[in-house]
């Protein structure tokens, strides 16, 4: 409840309203099942772009809480590479959420991962790579 900071400075929500074609993230393909791999790629056409992942939760992490990326999709969802990273998110006002809506838990086992910057643009990345997949 004591909010994220970076460097000194409380590190605050994004500004709702740009819309999904605003939104640059990455999305971690590399263990994506084929299908899904699919549906995200073409999914991703509606959304601001895809930039490469850095191999890296950490850096994914901190690129969201500096407004590099706005969200960041992963199907391995190990406790040591997110369990830091949603703790901060979390705090500084985005969401950290399963494919199907349930939030992330570090000693629960599971497959995919979809972080973002805010409620609202976690909607609309979900609806726009999974649609109705996670649910």
């Amino acid at each position: 409840g004591a909010g994220t900071r970076l460097d000194g400075h409380r590190v605050e929500p994004p500004v709702a309203g740009a819309g999904p074609a605003a939104l640059l993230g990455s999305v971690t393909t590399r263990y994506l099942p084929a299908a899904t791999r699919q549906r995200v790629e073409a999914g991703a056409t509606r959304l601001g772009g895809l930039v490469p992942g850095h191999h890296c939760a950490g850096r994914e992490y901190l690129d969201l809480l500096t407004g590099q990326r706005q969200y960041v999709l992963f199907w391995r969802t190990m406790p040591w590479d997110h369990a830091p990273g949603t703790l901060l998110l979390r705090e500084a006002g985005g969401v950290a959420n399963r494919l199907d809506g349930s939030a992330y838990h570090p000693a629960e086992e599971g497959l995919g991962l979809l972080i973002a910057a805010s409620p609202q643009v976690w909607t609309e990345v979900h609806d726009a790579l999974l649609g109705e997949l996670g649910h």
